[in-house]
């Protein structure tokens, strides 16, 4: 009987000590998600004209940039307005004083205004640059002396 008892408890160890031992596995799932949005960035570079002197009959030039990045395929609109003093369509810089006309435009010919003008395209996935002409027309006298200056506020719609 002893024997027995011994054979039992040593039958009951083995099976206890295999139910520790064996490997379970649990098994659960993780959602993934995301929104993709379409999205544009925009960043520009000042006109900077050179020095006029007032009077003046010759025309100053300069050039900045509109630079937008669009994902590929957004259609997007930008425009510009006609700065902080404008005259009706024209764009005038001040020194709090005078007042000195300027134009942006959008070609060299210096034929097509760039303000108050709605501009369509699509994006391309990469930056598109858009050179903006600048030039301030001749003989305009009157004027005092000093920084002449003027924001014009560019916007992108998609």
């Amino acid at each position: 009987m002893k024997r027995l008892l011994i054979v039992l408890f040593a039958a009951a160890s083995l099976a206890f000590s295999a139910g520790i031992a064996s490997a379970a596995t649990s098994t659960g799932t993780v959602g993934v998600s995301a929104s993709v949005v379409q999205a544009c960035t925009l960043a520009t570079t000042n006109v900077a004209f050179p020095q006029y002197a007032s009077g003046q009959a010759a025309v100053v030039n300069a050039n900045g940039n509109v630079a937008i990045t669009c994902g590929s395929g957004v259609p997007y609109t930008y425009t510009l307005n006609t700065g902080l003093q404008p005259s009706g369509a024209q764009t005038r810089m001040t020194d709090t004083v005078s007042f000195l006309n300027y134009g942006l435009y959008s070609d060299a010919g210096y034929s097509i205004l760039a303000t108050n003008t709605s501009n369509p395209t699509s994006g391309t996935g990469t930056v598109q640059n858009f050179i903006l002409y600048g030039q301030v027309p001749g003989a305009q006298s009157g004027l005092t002396a000093g920084a002449y200056t003027d924001t014009v506020t560019v916007s992108v719609t998609w």
